[in-house]
């Protein structure tokens, strides 16, 4: 490669400067994520109001109506039905990118990528962040994909139907029978301890030799039966702890034994029968933590325990669907990280419970995509990718969250309520729907049943809008017409008339003591004690009527969530918080305490309200005076949450806080600080719809609760949801990074492309029947193979680029140096994530003079421009859903010099300085000695000056006396005479300067004219001659009776000649007349092909060279960018002519009043301004366009709409016309084209569209 080119000391500092200011400037545009969350406030308005409280009301049981009571033993049964689940399972296919829908095998590499082989489209590879896809195309050998491997180089290796694929990053290698492989069938490839690769196929098993590839040995060792092994297709194969290999097919089971081969022996041995196989045929092997081994067949499902080989008919255990398996016919199997085994069967999906033997199933009415599991892989986090025939890839994120529905016999619609008894059973409120008591399984929490209490049972209100347990186990509901209680047996109904004071229930709480507190929506708040009802409302003190919630806190406080306010009341005084107070909205819905002493509350908009615990503290000793600041501290949207409006906030026994939105949870890892007021980005979570849970929102204040168990369940929409947090599935490792592409000047780039052209001429290696990599690589960044013409475009816009060579699998180039005009670089990254990828973020930053990291986003692009010369390192980070960074990825480039700052320039600089003052020297040197030499006669001359001066004075003295009058006399004559001279030259000066521009065009006129109109004149005069000669020789001729003509004729074809002359200078006299009137006119009309790049490139330069002439000419720099695929355009030419000359003459205008230059060529100011003229023509499908750019000073916008008019000019006197711009307009739009203005300080732009 060439040599990098390095900046000169001159230019450090300036370099310095210049990149501090760069690397500002990048890093405003990215995304701004700061690490934490602050917790904003406002200053508080006015102290809290504290209200004495008034009176209570209060009733007792004994003087009012008895409540109505309904035994269940007097009603109908209830309904009890199987309580089923369903696992929201993300599901890929066709849609998101899969290659084919129909899924034979699947596998993770070591970066975490998966792969997934297809059933006839190749193979797909996904990343967390979108798939990416190999085919035939790319140089498999065969699409449909039966087997995927990786070896310890980092080869991936794919069984086909047609043979082996070897990929290597780069290039797909191929193998067959041809290369000895003992049938193109491959159904397995496995890697054992000893990095031997076995290939599986429908004859044999193979085993490939790496060391032979460089060798004439054999490429690979076949096995047959003639070996030991069995017969027919070989399916899986697996390695044990011991070292053997297994081997499943058609024909059962074969054990290898490494050390039987090498002594010489067979070494496979049929252990089919030992077993308890006779004619199944296996399709998966697999070999537990605790060494025993699972087999799967087409008939069942089996379990061998090598500890029990000497009992062989209870060594091995036979599973069908009769002992709960899902499907007989059993395909893949899987154990994952917490030792749960997993078996794909062709009806659907099994895990095996090792510590009670039981199976759970999952099929299609569990969530899954299709019954058919053709393979199982768990990725890095522990989530399971189940692969499908049919229905694509389902990503299972294990038990974290389950739904029921009416699907799975849930009676009702949206929940609006949930408790959970003392004996562990929890009672769902479905709008509409009673209640619905839950009764898990014992062995498996997902099932259970669901029994049904309706109106027929003695729930008479058949939706509960609160509920809650006490002490004793009763369970109470509030509902729209008024308190329910059940006790096991039956009903008892309180309403008004039992002393309520409102029979519409909002709110259930039971404080410390066994009391019960009611909050209504009409009537303020009722506190039962079981014989009596005491009740308080907005004439007590309380904030508001409408009561959503309550807390007892650690000391006994009560505090009330209502819809005007909050209320703190501490049995003698309400101590009330508005709006006024901090509060971001007066409607709340819910409050609660935490571990941690804090008080939060929330409501219908502002999100989550916070008082610490030092300020519960203050609160507590009603010091409200000293309370100066905000007590609230919020957190919303703006620092995190899922949505403002929030129902519910509960604590898991994590410490992590749930908070219920209408956009489904925001999890706090660890809660809220009770003294910092920040919160790590990295600590918030949230779960919905768009990052892949299937939680839309929280249907009521109620819908959210957590039994004890430590499980959260959500009433979501229709749906019921269980969420565990603690089995969401999460990975410790820090994400993988890679630079996935390099961008220059925002445009995607071919590596292996422009690296092919590069070496083409040198040995590649590969054979023939190989897809070269620069094929593979076009397919994967443009998505097709590029033609000829579109290859050697982007090897000739990128020819000055420099680098060594291509990394394999990412494609980016390496040791990569860009020249100055190409020095805006983008990079697209990714940290592989495949189980939360929504949750993955980046920084990163690059090193010269910065080394401050951008700011924490989740875009994984990065785009730097104008980069000064230099090299460079670009380093980037990705933080995994758990908060772990990434060791940052490094990838250095270098920017080249432009070739006037090269090191090359500045020597050439420092040579023609030296010569320079080389020649100056030489000049001043022979300047001097000449000087010395005039000086030296100048003294000599002057000597002999003074003598014959002093003679002439006294000879002239006396003439001069007498002649002194006489030439007073003729002086004044001759100033006089002077004096009208002079007056008669200033008129012929105005003259002359009133006629210049006239004149000019007349001269040019009458030049032209003149030359043919001579010709005319004197041809004409010869030919009267010759025609008198002639006439006077026809007159000789007859006198003396003479008949030749030959001298006749020839005086004829003299005159004919001559008049052809006429003719032909004629006719030019005429061509520069309609010439003349055709250019006044505006040409001749027609449109004709004109190679438009011709036109541009001569009339640019004619304008340029017109300007030199001129005395006020500037130095300028042109620059041409003419895509030559413009090719000829329909133009008038001699009209378009004019377009390009008035706007290149108007650039050089600009751009001289921006030097300074006046019109009669003197500099006026002086400054550093090199002028620069950049004129391009490009296409695109319907237009051609030339752009006429020069870096003057601009046009400000008062005058930008009025430089089109004509006669407006901003040139001073008679400099301009101001028809230049009305008539370039015109003429464009006589072509069907336009014109529009981009201008700034430093940039004007011109921009014609002409349609092609």
């Amino acid at each position: 490669m060439a040599s990098h080119g390095t900046i000169h000391p001159i230019f450090s500092l300036t370099l310095s400067v210049i990149m501090s200011l760069w690397l500002i400037a990048s890093c405003q545009s990215v995304t701004d994520e700061n690490s934490e969350a602050v917790l904003t406030s406002v200053d508080t308005v006015s102290a809290p109001e504290i209200i004495t409280a008034g009176k209570f009301k209060v009733n007792t049981l004994d003087t009012l109506p008895s409540p109505h009571i309904i035994a269940l033993s007097e009603q109908t049964p209830p309904i009890e039905t199987t309580a089923d689940f369903y696992v929201t399972m993300q599901n890929f296919n066709t849609d998101e990118g899969l290659a084919l829908s129909s899924i034979n095998d699947s596998y993770k590499d070591r970066a975490g990528n998966i792969w997934f082989g297809t059933s006839g489209n190749g193979v797909s590879m996904y990343n967390g962040k979108s798939f990416t896809n190999y085919s035939s195309a790319h140089g498999l050998i065969h699409n449909l994909i039966s087997t995927i491997a990786e070896d310890c180089n980092g080869n991936i290796w794919f069984g086909t139907y047609g043979g082996a694929s070897r990929y290597n990053g780069i290039v797909f290698e191929n193998f067959t029978t041809e290369q000895g492989l003992i049938n193109n069938d491959v159904r397995k490839i496995f890697i054992d301890s000893k990095e031997n690769i076995w290939l599986a196929t429908e004859s044999g098993v193979s085993r490939y030799n790496p060391a032979a590839e460089d060798s004439t040995n054999r490429l690979f060792i076949n096995f047959t039966t003639e070996d030991g092994l069995i017969e027919g297709s070989i399916f899986d194969i697996i390695e044990d702890k011991n070292g053997f290999l297994w081997f499943g097919g058609a024909g059962g089971v074969s054990i290898y034994d490494p050390k039987a081969e090498n002594e010489g022996e067979n070494p496979f041995v049929d252990f089919s029968k030992q077993i308890g196989l006779q004619n199944e045929v296996v399709y998966t092997l697999l070999e537990d933590k605790e060494g025993i081994i699972w087999y799967g067949t087409d008939y069942f499902l089996g379990r061998y325990d090598p500890t029990m080989e000497e009992l062989p008919k209870k060594a091995y255990t036979h599973f069908t669907v009769s002992d709960g398996l899902a499907g007989n016919f059993v395909i893949s199997s899987l154990e994952d990280r917490d030792d749960n085994l997993w078996f794909g069967t062709k009806s659907g999906l099994s895990k095996y419970d090792k510590s009670n033997g039981s199976f759970l199933n999952f099929t299609t009415e569990q969530g899954l995509a299709d019954n058919q599991i053709e393979s199982i892989t768990e990725d890095d986090s522990g989530s399971l990718w189940f692969s499908t025939y049919g229905g694509g890839i389902n990503k299972y994120d294990g038990s974290s969250v389950v739904e029921y529905s009416n699907e799975q016999g849930l009676p009702g619609k949206a929940i609006y309520a949930i408790t959970e008894d003392n004996k562990g059973t929890l009672w769902f409120a479905p709008l509409d729907g009673g209640l619905v008591a839950y009764r898990r399984n014992d062995k498996d929490n997902y099932k259970g049943s669901f029994t049904n209490y309706t109106a027929e049972q003695g729930f008479i209100e058949n939706t509960a809008y609160t509920s809650v347990t006490d002490q004793d186990g009763n369970l109470w509901f509030g509902t729209a017409s008024g308190l329910f209680k059940y006790d096991g047996n039956r009903f008892t109904i309180y309403t008004t008339e039992q002393g309520l004071p409102d029979n519409y229930i909002n709110a259930l709480r039971i404080d410390r003591n066994g009391n019960l507190w009611i909050g209504t929506f009409d009537g303020g708040v009722s506190k039962f004690d079981g014989k009596s009802f005491t009740n308080f409302s907005t004439d007590q003190g309380l904030v508001h009527k409408t009561v959503w919630n309550f807390l007892e806190d650690n000391n006994g406080i009560i505090w009330i969530a209502t819809r005007g306010g909050l209320s703190r009341f501490d049995g003698q005084q309400f101590m009330n918080f508005t709006t006024a107070q901090g509060l971001p909205d007066n409607k709340l819905s819910t409050i609660m305490q935490d571990s941690k002493g804090n008080i939060i509350t929330a409501g219908w908009g502002g999100g989550v309200s916070i008082i610490k615990k030092h300020n519960v503290e203050r609160l507590a000793q009603s010091d409200v005076d000293q309370i100066t600041t905000n007590i609230f501290e919020h957190f919303s949207t703006a620092e995190g949450l899922a949505n403002d409006i929030v129902y519910n906030v509960l604590e898991d026994p994590e410490k992590n806080l749930i908070i219920g939105t209408s956009y489904g949870f925001t999890i706090l890892r660890e809660g809220i600080s009770s003294d910092s007021g920040k919160i790590a980005k990295n600590s918030i979570e949230i779960y919905n719809e768009k990052t892949g849970y299937p939680i839309k929102d929280v249907s009521h204040i109620y819908s959210l609760f957590e039994d004890s168990r430590g499980i959260v369940w959500a009433g979501t929409g229709n749906k019921l949801v269980r969420f565990d947090y603690s089995e969401v599935k999460r990975s410790d490792k820090a994400p993988q990074m890679f630079i996935q592409r390099v961008k220059i000047n925002n445009e995607s780039v071919s590596w292996r492309t422009l690296d092919h052209l590069r070496i083409k001429d040198e040995e590649t290696g590969l054979t023939d029947n190989v897809v070269q990599p620069y094929v593979i690589d076009e397919l994967l960044t443009f998505g097709r193979q590029l033609n000829v013409s579109e290859r050697d475009t982007m090897v000739n816009r990128f020819s000055a680029v420099q680098f060594d060579g291509v990394s394999p699998f990412t494609g980016i180039p390496q040791n990569l140096a860009l020249p100055y005009s190409k020095n805006n670089i983008s990079f697209d990254f990714i940290g592989v994530e495949t189980a939360r990828p929504h949750l993955v973020r980046y920084r990163y930053r690059l090193d010269n003079d910065a080394k401050e990291w951008s700011p924490v986003t989740d875009k994984a692009t990065a785009s730097f421009g104008n980069i000064f010369e230099g090299s460079y390192t670009f380093l980037v980070q990705a933080r995994s859903p758990a908060g772990v960074w990434s060791e940052p990825l490094r990838y250095s480039f270098t920017v080249l010099p432009p070739w006037y700052r090269s090191l090359y320039a500045y020597l050439f600089y420092v040579l023609v300085f030296m010569g320079g003052v080389y020649s100056v020297h030489r000049v001043q040197k022979a300047r001097t000695i000449r000087n010395e030499r005039e000086k030296t006669q100048q003294r000599e001359l002057q000597q002999a000056r003074k003598i014959e001066k002093a003679y002439q004075k006294l000879k002239a003295a006396r003439k001069k006396e007498m002649a002194q009058s006489k030439e007073i006399e003729v002086a004044y004559h001759k100033m006089e005479v002077a004096h009208k001279n002079l007056q008669s030259a200033q008129e012929q000066l105005v003259q002359q300067e009133k006629l210049a521009s006239l004149g000019q065009l007349t001269a040019g006129i009458a030049h032209e004219i003149k030359n043919p109109l001579n010709f005319v004149n004197n041809f004409s005069e010869v030919s009267v001659e010759l025609i008198e000669e002639a006439k006077e020789e026809i007159k000789n001729r007859n006198s003396n009776g003479k008949t030749e003509s030959l001298e006749i004729l020839n005086l004829l074809d003299t005159i004919k000649l001559n008049v052809s002359k006429i003719y032909e200078h004629g006719r030019r006299a005429d061509s520069i007349v309609k010439s003349m009137l055709e250019h006044s006119r505006g040409g001749s009309g027609k449109m004709e092909p004109t190679p438009l790049n011709s036109l541009v490139k001569e009339f640019v330069n004619l304008a340029f060279h017109g300007m030199r002439a001129r005395k006020n000419s500037i130095k300028v720099d042109i620059e041409l960018n003419l895509d030559e695929s413009v090719g000829e355009v329909p133009l008038i030419g001699e009209d378009f002519s004019r377009v390009i000359i008035n706007l290149c003459n108007n650039a050089f205008d600009a751009m001289r009043e921006k030097t300074g230059v006046s019109n009669n060529g003197t500099c006026k100011k002086a400054e550093a301004y090199s002028p620069k003229l950049t004129v391009r023509t490009k296409r695109d499908p319907q237009n051609v366009i030339i752009e006429i750019e020069d870096n003057g000073p601009g046009i400000s916008d008062e005058l930008r709409d009025k430089i089109m008019q004509p006669f407006f000019t901003t040139k001073k006197g008679t400099e301009g016309t101001g028809l230049g711009l009305s008539i370039t307009c015109d003429i464009i739009k006589a072509h069907g084209g336009s014109m529009s203005l981009d201008s700034k300080p430093g940039k004007t732009v011109f921009k014609i569209n002409i349609a092609r």
